[in-house]
């Protein structure tokens, strides 16, 4: 039996699980990159959430990662009880530029090095996944922008992904 909402809730991760795009995106359960990590990043915080553009202290919020579903599951049968199941869900990274760098700058290099991160995960580590497929990054959203304005220090880098799972319902 598969359960949809197990499933989805496993890709996205949890803070105490090594699978899903949480823990793979740092290699680590903690904060600190997994020295099998292909690119090293630190994140201080990793949540199930949109970035939370109106802070009152942005250097608690961030640097983090934000893991939104952009797609509830969405099938399609292949026969008898099994479908194929596929989910959506957005990375986004927000970081705070140092002295003598930029912003945005900051938050593309933190994006590319989490698509790496997950696209070596071996699909995120759940053998129930057929595909990992990485969409696209997304530099302008209408997010990012209101983040930006908000707080100039801090830019939001975004990847897109889908999973592909075959699931058999009993």
């Amino acid at each position: 039996m598969a359960d949809l909402d197990v499933c989805s809730n496993s890709i996205i991760g949890s803070p105490t699980t090594e699978y899903g795009a949480r823990f793979f995106s740092n290699w680590s359960l903690t904060s600190t990159s997994g020295i099998t990590c292909p690119e090293p990043i630190t994140i201080a915080k990793k949540v199930e959430a949109p970035p939370p553009v109106f802070s009152d202290d942005p250097d608690n919020d961030f640097p983090g990662l934000f893991i939104e579903r952009t797609g509830w599951p969405s099938g399609l049968r292949l026969g008898g009880n099994k479908y194929e199941v596929s989910f959506t869900f957005n990375v986004h990274i927000v970081v705070k530029a140092t002295d003598n760098t930029r912003p945005k700058e900051v938050a593309q290099t933190a994006i590319c090095k989490i698509v790496v991160n997950l696209m070596e995960s071996d699909k995120l580590g759940l053998d129930y996944i057929d595909m990992l497929d990485f969409q696209g990054i997304e530099g302008s959203t209408g997010l990012a922008a209101a983040l930006s304005a908000i707080h100039p220090a801090y830019a939001m880098g975004t990847a897109s992904f889908r999973v592909v799972a075959n699931l058999a319902f009993d």
